[in-house]
């Protein structure tokens, strides 16, 4: 089966690493972790799970600024675990595949393609899930369910992030690009990904407040919907149009409605 290397870069998702990791290992040949100053216990998870499995989780950190360009350190230190043909994978701790990704490029993928974008399912907290937080009737020992459980309401990103790369011994990846440069003709078909960006109030200020005092000190974008009261935008009203609803277990409705649909 292809074999599909993992490139993360992580900073303080202590609440949902674990269950990122779980996630990846049960597709990746290979996780690749650069921490940039993790200090809520991310990295002693990641250190755990590079020290349970090694050969399959290595883990690295730094004090440098976040910029998606830093994967680029990741696939020239581990190159040589790369083999032609292999895929690379942008991943980020709350981003949950929806297929198996060996199984999408080896029955979705053309073999002149050499990159995939994905479908992009963000799921968000709506009104009665933030009123249940600030009530106390969900908490952070709640932490411990599976994310799917605990947010099922998700909204539709237009935005066709690119997440795979077929990888070839010449692919080369700049520090100030956020993806390869020219990894190939982009798919056809995307795969669709789950992301948990906003699973409860406690971390969405804690988020906004980590990415404030990032955007104070560099040039680079460091997530628009992140800005100051921006949040609060995305805590969705639980009638919203916008709103959808899925049952974990089942398949993601393929909408015939995305907004720009071919835009990759």
């Amino acid at each position: 089966m292809t074999a599909i290397h993992a490139l993360m870069l992580v900073r303080d998702e202590a609440d949902i690493i674990g269950q990122c990791l779980d996630h990846l290992l049960s597709w990746a040949a290979g996780v690749y972790i650069l921490d940039t100053g993790s200090t809520d216990g991310t990295w002693e998870i990641v250190e755990r799970y590079a020290r349970r499995d090694p050969g399959m989780v290595w883990a690295s950190k730094t004090q440098e600024m976040y910029r998606t360009g830093l994967r680029a350190r990741l696939l020239e230190e581990h190159r040589g675990r790369f083999r032609r043909g292999d895929w690379i994978a942008r991943v980020d701790a709350d981003e949950f595949y929806h297929v198996d990704p060996r199984e999408f490029v080896r029955k979705q993928v053309r073999p002149a393609e050499g990159r995939v974008a994905m479908w992009q399912y963000v799921f968000v907290l709506t009104r009665s899930e933030a009123r249940a937080w600030r009530e106390r009737r969900e908490t952070r020992a709640d932490r411990a369910k599976p994310i799917e459980q605990r947010r099922r309401h998700y909204v539709l990103d237009p935005f066709p992030e690119q997440r795979l790369f077929r990888y070839r011994p010449t692919l080369r990846w700049n520090d100030g690009w956020g993806s390869p440069y020219a990894a190939g003709p982009m798919a056809v078909e995307r795969i669709p990904v789950r992301h948990y960006r906003f699973r409860d109030l406690a971390q969405m200020r804690s988020r906004e407040k980590l990415r404030r005092a990032m955007a104070a000190q560099t040039p680079y974008i460091v997530g628009a919907h992140w800005s100051k009261g921006r949040v609060r935008k995305w805590i969705i009203p639980d009638d919203s149009p916008l709103l959808h609803h899925w049952e974990p277990g089942t398949q993601l409705p393929a909408h015939a409605d995305w907004p720009d649909a071919e835009a990759h």
